[in-house]
């Protein structure tokens, strides 16, 4: 198990499906079989949304990279995972963690009030970790332990 988990593929392969998979789940919603006046007015817009964002974005790893002297392409990749992989996860968890608290709790009337903020902390948090753990085992300039238990 171990000469597999450091395998020189095994981990970019990861990082990469996990990546195209999140962008397939943001933009999926936008396509249809039957396109219409307003999907394809809502992808254009969306599109256009996503340059506008990208300008502030390319400026934020620019001055990230500057300040904590790291390579911008490890600022950008960190950035990706955090963008698609947590989203990706955190949506189908959220949902698998929701049908979890419904067989529960059997009030329905507390879950449509507490369902998000019961299952929110309990999915999201550990799928961003493992984003960042994934980046930081990807580009190992520092050991990993070291990296999660820094003083700051």
């Amino acid at each position: 198990m171990k000469r597999l988990i450091h395998s020189k593929w095994l981990l970019p392969s990861l990082f990469i499906a996990l990546v195209l998979n999140g962008i397939e789940f943001e933009f999926l919603g936008l396509l249809s079989n039957v396109p219409t006046y307003q999907v394809a007015s809502a992808l254009i817009l969306a599109t256009s949304l996503f340059g506008l964002y990208l300008i502030p974005f390319s400026v934020g790893i620019y001055y990230l990279a500057k300040r904590y002297q790291m390579s911008g392409f490890l600022v950008a990749v960190a950035s990706l995972g955090g963008i698609y992989i947590s989203g990706f996860l955190a949506s189908h968890g959220n949902q698998w963690m929701g049908q979890f608290w419904s067989h529960v709790i059997p009030s329905t009337s507390f879950l449509s009030h507490w369902n998000d903020a019961l299952t929110a902390p309990i999915v999201e948090e550990p799928i961003k970790a493992f984003a960042a753990i994934l980046v930081i085992s990807l580009f190992p300039t520092i050991p990993l332990k070291k990296s999660l238990l820094s003083p700051y």
